[in-house]
């Protein structure tokens, strides 16, 4: 005998991240990109690995995607962040976001 049970997709929403989803979003970024072969020549392997990316993705985030909202996030019905988009408006480069990170960078990498 089986019992059946109804199958529903799972649900996601897609929504601007806000200032508070940062450590979520860093936390996400970090696990996704932690074997990637470019990004290692940059943080190597280690035991504060994902750690170092967190904070390199923070200070990325910071220097200009986040305040401008350019950084979207999938989130699940708990609240729960799943995935994140980051990207740059046409003809805005953040330099001064940058260079007021440039200490964050500088300790991640």
């Amino acid at each position: 005998m089986s019992t059946e049970h109804p199958v529903t997709p799972a649900t996601a929403v897609i929504r601007t991240a806000r200032a508070a989803d940062l450590d979520d979003v860093t936390r996400v970024l970090a696990e996704a990109f932690a074997e990637d072969p470019v990004l290692a020549g940059f943080v190597p392997a280690g035991p504060r690995k994902r750690e170092r990316l967190a904070l390199l993705f923070a200070a990325l985030l910071r220097s200009g995607p986040l305040p401008a909202g350019t950084v979207d996030v999938a989130v699940d019905a708990r609240g729960g962040i799943l995935g994140a988009a980051v990207w740059e408006a046409p003809g805005r480069v953040p330099t001064h976001g940058i260079l007021r990170q440039a200490p964050t960078f500088l300790r991640a990498l």
